[in-house]
């Protein structure tokens, strides 16, 4: 089977975080070529389940970065959570699994209103328990060092009140990670600020002295995502 579709292209490398993105070129991609080793996804009986696996229902346009560097647009996935993998679709509208590693990176905006929420996930990080290089997280940042978010989410039965048999729902667990492409080293991330110093030694007088003319005590995550977009731009000049 052959799909198609009329993408856009350009390298990732030049835009970063997915911004900047041209969409006034289209290159032809041979989408099912490209996604080599798919696997048809068969749904299993889940009704008693509730909730999903899904990050979101619904298949979003993405922008998608293959395992080639090029990144394209206007391809309709929807990530599973339970599995880690991405589900997208075939000529015939027929719901597959892209191989591992196939897909390197991709980007999903989603508007409710007048707001919006950006995703970006990416793969291709050092093996930590329970992960391999295959496994993709939410990048909070791009560059030297990133700060990750693993999703996943796995069925548990609870008991409720309201039923005599206990209830199978979906549950979502979130841990975070810090990356750091200069090191290899890719650590589940720990509170405060002895741990971010650590973990971007290589500038830790220049990191030290943001932390501390910004007041930040690194035990939230908006304070480590500010650190490591500072340390990024340390190496941008």
């Amino acid at each position: 089977m052959f799909l198609l579709l009329m993408l856009s292209c350009t390298s990732f490398a030049q835009i970063g975080f997915f911004n900047g993105m041209n969409t006034n070129q289209f290159q032809k991609i041979n989408l099912e070529n490209a996604l080599t080793g798919g696997l048809p996804f068969r749904l299993e009986d889940n009704s008693t389940t509730q909730g999903s696996p899904f990050l979101l229902d619904d298949f979003n346009e993405c922008l998608v970065q293959l395992r080639d560097e090029k990144v394209y647009s206007g391809i309709k996935i929807r990530f599973n959570l339970e599995t880690n993998k991405i589900h997208y679709q075939d000529q015939k509208k027929n719901e597959m699994i892209a191989d591992n590693g196939v897909i390197k990176r991709f980007h999903m905006k989603i508007f409710d209103g007048r707001d919006s929420i950006a995703y970006t996930f990416g793969c291709g990080y050092p093996e930590s328990p329970g992960t391999s290089v295959y496994t993709y997280y939410q990048e909070y940042n791009y560059g030297k060092a990133s700060f990750l978010r693993l999703i996943t989410k796995s069925v548990v039965e609870r008991k409720t009140l309201a039923t005599v048999d206990p209830v199978k729902q979906y549950d979502e667990k979130d841990s975070y990670f810090v990356y750091n492409g200069n090191s290899k080293k890719l650590i589940k991330w720990k509170k405060g600020k002895d741990f971010i110093l650590d973990m971007l030694a290589d500038k830790a007088v220049e990191v030290n002295t943001f932390i501390n003319q910004n007041k930040l005590d690194c035990k939230s995550t908006d304070d480590v995502i500010r650190v490591i977009q500072y340390y990024n731009s340390l190496f941008a000049k």
